[in-house]
Parts: C-alpha cells; sequence; structure tokens
C-alpha cells in the first residue's frame, strides 16, 4: 500500500528530527509541529473541517512510508510476516 494524493504525511522535521510536518500527500503543506498532540490536532480538525477522512502516514527520513493511525500508532499490513512470530513458537 501506498499513500494516495488526498492521504496525509506526518514527517520528522527539525534538528533531529524534533518537530513534526504535516502535509497532504501530494498537496498543501498544513504546518510543523511540536509535539504529536499537535500533529493530531491539526489532522482531526482539518477532516472534521472538511468531512473528508483519508489516511494518515508517516515517512522516515529516508522516505519510507507506513500507515499509522491519528494517534500515531502503526497499522501493520496483514501481509507482512510479523516480526516477533519467532519469539512466540
Amino acid at each position: 500500500m501506498q499513500p494516495q494524493p488526498e492521504d496525509y504525511v506526518v514527517s520528522p522535521t527539525g534538528p533531529l528530527g524534533s518537530r513534526y510536518s504535516v502535509a497532504v500527500f501530494e498537496g498543501k503543506h498544513l504546518g510543523d509541529c511540536k509535539d504529536w498532540e499537535q500533529v493530531e490536532t491539526v489532522i482531526r480538525s482539518r477532516m472534521d473541517s472538511e468531512q473528508v477522512f483519508p489516511d494518515v502516514w508517516w515517512q522516515s527520513d529516508h522516505g519510507n512510508v507506513w500507515q499509522i493511525r491519528v494517534d500515531g500508532t502503526e497499522i501493520r499490513d496483514p501481509r507482512a510476516p510479523d516480526p516477533l512470530a519467532h519469539f512466540l513458537s
């Protein structure tokens, strides 16, 4: 899965990733945030005002992307192998 044009993308910015940049994947930069609470506020406010609820993605400083929830927790791809499976068997 990859971000769609209307999806939100959050990425580290600032010295040593001390801030978060929030943008629409193929569009407008929505702002830089000092903490995750601010990231949630920016995204939820825009979702509420536009009544559009696209996916949210994390983009690392290396350009890799993976889907996350608005609260920042990762959404695992069900097709991906479980990295902890060998510990549980």
